[in-house]
């Protein structure tokens, strides 16, 4: 006790009741390493003051009796005052990865199936290239060559389909090249008339050189030769290379 209250000498007390009086026992602790001095004694009620300071005369040593030798003080703690808050220097942002060389051109192979939605089913099939140029990342402009199996009055029917179309891409994600195509193209079949096509599908870059595609949400409009108007709505796939 004396050691952790860094006092040099301790001094501690028991009172008991026995037989009608007080009987008192001080214990002194000192810190020198000396000791420990006991002094014991019995007191009434009426003398129980006198009787403690007798005792503790008598079982403390003298303030000038001290072993310096035999001394053993607690270590000494450091005194601090308070650390300055060290600053978190601050982070330097990741650069950013530089993005892809944009390759401008890019050439595609289309296969595309297209169902008639009036009452009288008819079916045509179109197999054709695409050279597209790329404004930016995501906007492109296109030029369609494709030879078409259709559905004609006499059964079916060759011919090719010529179209200019505009692109919109909507990315799905930073990481990953997945795009939502969106196109809209005009063009002509030869000796029928114009063809006006909308599409929204999905596309994805296996690397920087090939790309694969569907176009899921295709109505088709093909304008006839007397006048009337064919809907049909199409599936295609593609697969492209950029260059």
């Amino acid at each position: 006790m004396s050691w952790v209250a860094r006092v040099h000498r301790g001094v501690f007390a028991r009172v008991w009741a026995h037989e009608g009086r007080y009987s008192v026992e001080l214990t002194v602790a000192s810190l020198d390493g000396t000791g420990p001095f006991f002094a014991r004694g019995q007191a009434g009620a009426d003398d129980l003051r006198q009787v403690v300071a007798a005792l503790t005369r008598e079982a403390l040593p003298a303030p000038n009796v001290w072993d310096t030798e035999q001394q053993s003080p607690p270590d000494a703690e450091p005194v601090t005052g308070p650390q300055p808050e060290e600053q978190a220097e601050p982070e330097e942002p990741e650069p950013e990865e530089p993005e892809p060389e944009l390759r401008r051109w890019s050439l595609t192979l289309q296969t595309e199936a297209a169902f008639g939605v009036s009452s009288d089913f008819f079916y045509n099939h179109l197999l054709g290239v695409r050279l597209d140029f790329r404004i930016t990342r995501d906007i492109l402009l296109g030029a369609y060559f494709a030879y078409a199996n259709l559905n004609a009055r006499d059964g079916r029917a060759d011919n090719i389909v010529l179209m200019l179309q505009f692109e919109d891409r909507i990315r799905l994600s930073s990481g990953l090249d997945l795009t939502i195509p969106l196109r809209a193209a005009i063009g002509y079949v030869p000796f029928n008339g114009p063809v006006i096509r909308l599409s929204a599908g999905l596309n994805y870059a296996i690397s920087a050189d090939f790309e694969i595609g569907a176009d899921i949400v295709t109505p088709t409009f093909w304008i006839l030769a007397d006048g009337g108007t064919a809907v049909t709505f199409d599936v295609g796939l593609e697969a492209t290379l950029r260059f």
